[in-house]
Parts: C-alpha cells; structure tokens; sequence
C-alpha cells in the first residue's frame, strides 16, 4: 500500500502534531522554504586496473569498499506545499 502526503497536508500534521504533544500553536506559513535532507549510500570502491569493471575485489568476487572515502552523499533539496512523500507498506491491519 501506498500512503501519499502532500507537503500541505505534511505542513498541517506538524502543526498539529506540535500542538497535541507540547501545547505549542505552530503557524505554518507555505511561503516559507523546506528542506529535506537526504543522505544517499553511494559506496565508493577500491580500484583494480586488472578487474574488467575496474574494482578490487574479495574473495567471494565483491567490489570491496574503499574504507578511506566517505559513502554516504549528503543531499539539501527544497520541499513545497505541492510535492509528495510517500510512504509504502506491505500490510494494513484496521482494529475496528
């Protein structure tokens, strides 16, 4: 199952959110700028001029990572009223 969440709808479940758990009333103001922060595996490997695809590989024939260079991408990207998150699940239980 898919859920999608509007960054609206997602503005308005914070604002809510904040108020139900510590009593604070968030305006939540669309012109204001979001940012989601990403932080993409992106492993970095050891070379090997011999290999045909050009790593350096372990003894069960794996690309081994380099341990010297970071593997993670850190990515900043703007997040509006009008984009979507989405959520997936593999199973729904309703307790009605």
């Amino acid at each position: 199952m898919e859920i999608k969440i509007m960054g609206y709808e997602l503005f308005e479940a914070i604002s809510l959110y904040t108020k139900a758990k510590y009593g604070a009333e968030l305006v939540v103001d669309l012109e204001c700028h979001c940012m989601v922060e990403i932080n993409e595996w992106k492993p970095k490997y050891l070379k090997d001029a011999n290999d045909k695809y050009g790593y350096l590989r372990d003894e069960k024939g794996h690309a081994m990572e380099d341990p010297k260079k970071k593997q993670f991408v850190d990515h900043r990207l703007p997040f509006g009223e009008m984009d979507e998150i989405s959520f997936y699940t593999a199973e729904v239980t309703n307790d009605e």
